[in-house]
């Protein structure tokens, strides 16, 4: 075995190609064999240490990568560093960093890869977003190394959705070439746009002239969300059905498929979407909290004891405007009263429990209430559903208050039925209008008897390491951000990368950010945070 050297180190970059240090041979599929030393090599390898040390090898057979990756893998074994590396020879000595399991070399190939791919954006040409895909695909496919590709599905969905859409349209221009693995990744950033991918599918069927389905067409029908085709594209969604009708050797499979397809996409829901109620604290900005807790009490806008939980909750983040006050016990008795003449039924023990644990009023109040049984309720979390995955401060910043988007997720109740809902999130993209931002629901599916139309209550959660807590927000209105796009305000959350107290004092207060809450509650980097959604009976 090679002694113990720390690598990446430098040997001296002038002893490649010495014909005294020669002594391991790579033969290429091509042209004069390139020479290497054994020791250097295996300093680096330990699947060369152990070829040349323990098999006593003299050669090693590279047919299968480019002259110029072995050159660069060579100099990099001898160097330490990756000078020789570009988009040409990349994908080859990634491959050869994890063949000869190299790990140093392949975070290399990695940190490459990751700074290229930053530098995407909707000015990026066709060629070189595809470089990115096809690196990503092909790691996925043959080494089974998923963290490219989603660095690169995060990537894409973050540009500009003409460039997406116009990316998407040119990489499945040759629909049948592709793998199961180009097709994912379609569908994963064409986002609410599934026409665009929709429409590709058409026009494969159309040029190939298909009688039948071939694989890739069928795998888009299974996993496309034709729903929101319908809803937004009716005539594309129309000239499928319209193609596949055409298509003559029908397999029994398909067929179903086909009546499964209309009839799950084109079921009408409710008949309007149900806001997500998003109320504004500004008429109690300057209330006292016996105030505010009377007008909230009797305002018609506040439907369920969540609703009035978290108003109650948010306006002692006014830390400032209430500093004397002091939550005592007999609050819960006055909540119950309220809860009891509005007719509300409980909160999921859950939600409240999870509220932050400090010693400030707000949470005070949140101990309190938890309790309480004519409160809370304990449901073993069987009423909560999670919307969307865990998102950063920033990739939260990005994918919900900068991007359109539909959400599908599930809600049960054991004594009815489980629905298939969708959660439509318009953004304050156009001009960083807050007034365009809104959250809507839909059910995928008619519910028949409307009495039983789901109530819901939607929260976010945020996880920091340790512990998941509820931020509820349906008293956070409309996000906000300062003049320089960097922090973002959702009332008292603020999402942001690389938090600076200082930094925050001086931003706070410009372009829109409010400056009414005592304290400011970070969404950064080190933690993360998803919507959820609570059903209330």
């Amino acid at each position: 075995m090679a002694p113990k050297v720390c690598v990446p180190a430098d040997f001296g970059k002038r002893h490649i190609g010495a014909p005294s240090h020669g002594n391991l041979t790579f033969n290429m599929k091509e042209g004069e064999p390139i020479k290497a030393n054994s020791i250097i090599l295996s300093l680096n390898s330990p699947v060369i240490d152990n070829l040349t040390t323990d098999l006593h090898l003299t050669s090693l057979d590279v047919e299968d990568f480019s002259r110029e990756a072995v050159d660069c893998f060579i100099e990099a074994s001898y160097t330490g560093e990756v000078e020789a590396m570009n988009l040409d020879n990349f994908r080859d000595v990634n491959k050869m960093s994890h063949v000869f399991e190299i790990s140093w070399l392949s975070a290399r190939c990695e940190k490459y890869f990751v700074s290229y791919t930053d530098k995407l954006d909707s000015e990026s040409s066709y060629p070189d977003i595809l470089f990115a895909v096809e690196e990503a695909v092909y790691l996925m496919s043959a080494l089974k190394k998923r963290n490219f590709l989603d660095l690169v599905i995060k990537k894409i969905s973050s540009i500009s959705a003409v460039k997406r859409n116009t990316f998407v349209e040119k990489f499945l221009f040759d629909l049948g070439g592709l793998t199961k693995v180009h097709i994912d990744v379609s569908l994963a950033v064409v986002k609410s746009d599934v026409h665009v991918l929709v429409n590709m599918l058409i026009l494969h069927l159309e040029k190939q002239g298909l009688d039948s389905l071939d694989d890739n067409s069928r795998y888009i029908l299974q996993n496309v969300n034709l729903s929101i085709c319908y809803l937004n594209r009716n005539d594309i969604h129309a000239k499928l059905f319209s193609t596949l009708k055409k298509l003559e050797d029908i397999s029994k499979e398909d067929c179903k498929l086909y009546i499964h397809l209309l009839e799950d996409s084109t079921s009408k829901g409710l008949n309007t979407a149900i806001p997500v109620q998003l109320l504004s604290l500004q008429e109690y900005w300057n209330t006292s909290f016996s105030a505010s807790f009377e007008k909230m009490a009797s305002c018609e806008s506040v439907t369920n004891l969540y609703i009035f939980f978290d108003g109650l909750y948010t306006t002692l983040w006014q830390a400032k405007n209430v500093p004397d006050l002091e939550i005592v016990p007999s609050i819960v008795d006055r909540i119950i009263a309220v809860k009891e003449r509005r007719g509300w039924g409980n909160m999921a023990y859950d939600y409240v429990d999870k509220f932050y644990k400090v010693s400030s009023n707000q949470c005070k109040l949140a101990e309190l209430v938890k309790e309480s049984k004519d409160l809370v309720t304990k449901t073993d979390g069987a009423n909560v559903s999670i919307i969307i995955c865990e998102y950063t401060g920033a990739e939260f910043v990005q994918n919900i208050f900068r991007q359109d988007g539909d959400y599908r997720f599930r809600v049960s109740f054991p004594e009815l039925a489980e629905y298939k809902l969708m959660l439509s999130i318009n953004t304050i993209m156009e001009n960083n209008d807050p007034d365009a931002f809104c959250m809507t629901w839909n059910s995928v599916k008619d519910i028949d008897d409307k009495s039983n139309v789901p109530k819901l209550h939607f929260a976010l959660e945020r996880y920091d390491g340790f512990n998941t807590k509820t931020l509820p927000i349906s008293w956070c209105g409309k996000p906000s951000c300062d003049m320089t796009k960097k922090f973002w305000n959702w009332g008292y959350i603020r999402f942001h990368s690389n938090y600076n107290l200082e930094e925050d004092k001086a931003i706070v207060g410009s372009g829109g950010m409010s400056t009414r809450y005592g304290y400011v509650h970070p969404v950064g980097d080190s933690t993360r945070c998803r919507l959820v959604v609570y059903t209330i009976k």
